[in-house]
């Protein structure tokens, strides 16, 4: 069977990302050059559910998932001594989030339920970023691909904690922020026919690459 075609949310992963890494570079310079920027940070949280969603995406198009999890987990050692220099951390960068939430999508499509402990304690014990997040997305998402409002709930609930919390901080983002993740929603339920081609390694490489130019900024402004 193909699961593409129970997918009725937006199937446009090229126009996606491109929110995705626009609202993620405005994130992270924000942080970086902006003394943490709260705005800036705000439009930040829209990067990370279109990653997750795209994930899904990606899982389910994939010719071969050994090599797309090969590919993420090369990605995320590349990109580590450089996300560590920025954002001052040994913590794992978002490709190993990403790598684990593929991991997840293939863990739910085929009932191998004995695994989900596994993630859960690794999440932990390796401090991934946005460990909650993703372990309440990615069965959002996967499960409810084929309703659109069944999505929305579900992501409006899961989010409506942050809007309502002023306890929660998330590596200094008050929970306020972190609540603007809802205008990823938007991107992701309204099927866009833009027609965007965009060699797919384009996105591996920016990841790293536009880290290590804010850290090349940063150095030289500083000076």
């Amino acid at each position: 069977m193909n699961k593409n075609n129970e997918i009725v949310t937006n199937m446009n992963t090229n126009f996606l990302k491109l929110i995705a890494i626009i609202s993620m570079v405005i994130d992270h310079m924000g942080y970086a050059l902006f003394s943490d920027n709260l705005i800036m940070r705000s439009i930040g949280r829209i990067a990370f559910p279109i990653f997750t969603y795209c994930a899904m995406i990606g899982y389910f198009r994939t010719n071969d998932l050994k090599k797309y999890i090969l590919r993420l987990f090369i990605l995320g050692l590349i990109s580590q001594p450089f996300y560590t220099i920025l954002f001052n951390t040994y913590n794992p960068n978002i490709m190993f989030t990403i790598l684990l939430e593929v991991l997840l999508y293939y863990t739910l499509d085929n009932n191998k339920w004995f695994y989900l402990p596994f993630f859960v304690i690794l999440s932990f014990l390796f401090k991934v970023d946005y460990v909650i997040t993703y372990l309440f997305l990615v069965p959002i998402f996967y499960y409810f691909r084929s309703n659109k409002f069944i999505m929305l709930l579900a992501y409006i609930t899961f989010y409506f904690n942050y809007a309502i919390s002023d306890y929660i901080y998330i590596t200094n983002i008050p929970a306020c922020a972190t609540a603007c993740a809802v205008f990823a929603l938007p991107f992701i339920l309204i099927n866009t026919k833009m027609n965007i081609k965009i060699n797919k390694y384009f996105f591996y490489f920016f990841y790293p690459m536009h880290i290590f130019i804010i850290i090349l900024i940063k150095y030289f402004t500083l000076m």
